[in-house]
């Protein structure tokens, strides 16, 4: 199902993994049991010009974080960018097919492993990092230079405001 090219008027919803995608995947954890990560402010300033897109452009998508992880971290980092977060999702096509009110075909997809090939596969439009898992390489709509954490997520928000 998935295109390489698509209109945002086509989407009504962009889905994000968190690790691997806004991350470069690694956790550091300090002797206290702290966990911390790695973000590109990249991405952030990506996700401002998109939806800065989206307003000049009069369209209303909705940007969702959809993780397996279920941290702090995660929730205060989706909170920053002003992301809808869901948490805890071991089967994300699952998730999306039972509780997000979209076909398939109206939305996009970010990720990097084997825990979002089903969603990537049932996408209008999806986005791997150079980084990702080689199966979800081979799923993707699009394949990025960027890795996971360094860019991935800008890179891909501006090739789908290219199209508009």
């Amino acid at each position: 199902m998935s295109d390489s090219n698509v209109a945002l008027n086509e989407l009504d919803v962009i889905i994000f993994d968190f690790d691997g995608v806004f991350t470069d995947n690694t956790v550091y954890l300090s002797t206290d049991g702290i966990e911390m990560l790695r973000f590109s402010k990249s991405d952030s300033l990506g996700l401002d010009l998109f939806r800065e897109h989206l307003s000049n452009h009069h369209l209303n998508l909705e940007l969702l974080i959809l993780t397996k992880e279920k941290s702090p971290v995660v929730a205060h980092r989706a909170q920053k960018l002003k992301l809808n977060l869901i948490q805890d999702v071991s089967d994300k096509w699952g998730y999306i097919s039972e509780n997000l009110s979209i076909s398939a075909d109206r939305y996009a997809y970010f990720g990097n492993d084997l825990n979002d090939l089903e969603a990537m596969q049932n996408a209008r439009i999806s986005f791997a990092p150079s980084d990702a898992h080689p199966r979800i390489m081979q799923v993707a709509s699009r394949v990025l230079e960027q890795r996971g954490g360094q860019g991935f997520v800008r890179a891909g928000l501006e090739l789908l405001m290219e199209n508009n």
